[in-house]
């Protein structure tokens, strides 16, 4: 499985999505991966790796179950993938104050991913 990721991970680099999701998936399992290396992907931008990262928040898989933190990441995920980012919006509206999401918009508006 590390040797699936190493691969994917380069395929992913050049653009590849199918790659990019197939990481994540190993990522969100931690299969052949360390789980708090999906972070990187999220912060490079790629939208596989902002929702994956969002799903380990709101459960706790494998890092602290933050809310707040998620609803950012699915902020910045909606201008990639927002029928996915929509889902998630509507799962979870409940779970997080107004505050922290407005919050989350104004972050996600001054956000710049890592290169």
């Amino acid at each position: 499985m590390a040797q699936a990721a190493h691969w994917f991970g380069r395929a992913s680099a050049l653009g590849n999505a199918k790659a990019a999701r197939n990481l994540g998936n190993l990522y969100l399992e931690g299969s052949g991966v360390t789980r708090d290396l999906i972070r990187a992907a999220a912060a490079k931008g790629h939208a596989d790796g902002q929702i994956f990262l969002n799903r380990m928040l709101v459960e706790g898989e494998g890092i602290e179950q933050d809310i707040a933190e998620a609803w950012f990441w699915f902020t910045l995920a909606e201008a990639q993938e927002p029928r996915i980012a929509s889902y998630y919006f509507g799962k979870y509206s409940g779970a997080v104050d107004t505050t922290h999401k407005e919050a989350a918009r104004v972050r996600a508006k001054l956000w710049v991913p890592k290169s």
